[in-house]
């Protein structure tokens, strides 16, 4: 059964994949302040996001909306952190990294 989760952070990354089966994915990897022990990996599969998440930058403060897809956290075998999977709903930008070319403020 799905759960709804909301994370507050920074993010960390941008990846643009092309997935078989699933086509052109994008993810967002979001790092929480207060639970450092937890990287959120964001997947959205909409072409629209694509173009939303390029202007995004690594330290961008954002509000994400998903459900988690595996209940099982991804632990890796060296020091960085533990990764938890959403499927991405929603995200707003709650303070852009860079104030002049920031992209819109949120992408349902």
């Amino acid at each position: 059964m799905p759960t709804r989760i909301f994370t507050v952070g920074k993010v960390v990354a941008v990846n643009f994949v092309h997935l078989p089966l699933q086509g052109k994915v994008t993810f967002v990897d979001i790092a929480d302040d207060e639970n450092t022990e937890l990287l959120y990996r964001y997947c959205f599969r909409s072409s629209n996001f694509r173009k939303f998440a390029e202007k995004l930058g690594a330290e961008t403060i954002v509000v994400a909306e998903g459900e988690i897809t595996h209940h099982k956290i991804i632990q890796p075998q060296n020091t960085m952190p533990a990764t938890l999977l959403v499927a991405g709903k929603v995200l707003r930008v709650l303070h852009p990294a860079n104030e002049s070319n920031g992209p819109k403020t949120t992408y349902r």
